[in-house]
């Protein structure tokens, strides 16, 4: 019987007590499958963004190995646990855009489109698949979609911005920031975020310095830097290993 999960290196003979991140399969299989699915998606998010906790270690109720999974097995559990609960899709939606899997995130955000037509998120993760795929008129019509189903919610107006810059309309991209300042203040937009507009209108420069702040403060985005694909063009640059080992550098209470 499988017992629980557990990162790869933590030693499999140790006290429940002291495995905070192991997760029971058999508990999550009494839960309400929301609630499951829930619990299982955590633990993947957890598992994806720590170093080294990509791969963990399946364990009996003797605490003896059974073999390995993957995060991507965890969130694949909790969409099984709960085919409707849409958090699950979208980070497998984002796992896929991660890696560069576009037709499989397609799946994933047409069966969250069936779930809930009118979401913002949608719209949202739409205009990033379409940057990716390198279609700018279709993320501008998402990213507006978004704008509209979410008026106050500054992220979306960024996002335009950074689509706006993405087809070569700085100007207009510019003009969406001063709006955005303008009616949510100076503070509504993380660095990590004000760091994906400047990337998309090639001011590689403001990037960088936007980037080192989000590590420096630390912006709870930049976890995912490494995988995120929004910065794909600042990575043949040289100073984004410097950027990278800036990131891993344990943080200062």
């Amino acid at each position: 019987m499988i017992q629980a999960i557990q990162p790869v290196g933590t030693s499999s003979t140790r006290d429940d007590s002291e495995l905070p991140h192991a997760t029971s399969i058999t508990r999550l299989l009494r839960l309400p499958p929301v609630v499951a699915a829930s619990t299982a998606l955590t633990r993947a998010a957890e598992l994806l963004v720590r170093p080294g906790a990509s791969l963990l270690v399946v364990v009996d109720e003797r605490r003896r190995p059974l073999g390995v999974v993957t995060a991507t097995e965890v969130l694949a559990l909790a969409r099984r646990l709960d085919p409707l609960y849409i958090n699950t899709r979208f980070h497998v939606a984002g796992l896929c855009l991660q890696r560069g899997q576009l037709q499989q995130a397609q799946v994933e955000l047409d069966a969250i489109t069936d779930i809930a037509p009118d979401s913002m998120p949608v719209a949202g993760m739409s205009g990033l698949l379409a940057m990716l795929r390198g279609d700018g008129p279709a993320a501008l019509e998402h990213y507006r979609r978004a704008c509209a189903l979410a008026p106050d919610h500054a992220g979306c107006y960024a996002s335009l911005a950074a689509a706006q810059g993405f087809v070569g309309d700085r100007e207009a991209a510019d003009m969406t920031m001063a709006e955005l300042t303008a009616r949510f203040g100076t503070d509504a937009t993380s660095p990590y975020i004000l760091a994906i507009v400047a990337t998309r209108c090639a001011r590689h420069d403001q990037a960088f310095e936007l980037l080192q702040r989000a590590v420096e403060i630390p912006d709870p985005s930049a976890v995912i830097l490494p995988v995120d694909p929004s910065f794909a063009s600042l990575r043949s640059d040289s100073r984004w290993p410097g950027l990278m080992a800036a990131l891993k550098k344990p943080i200062r209470s």
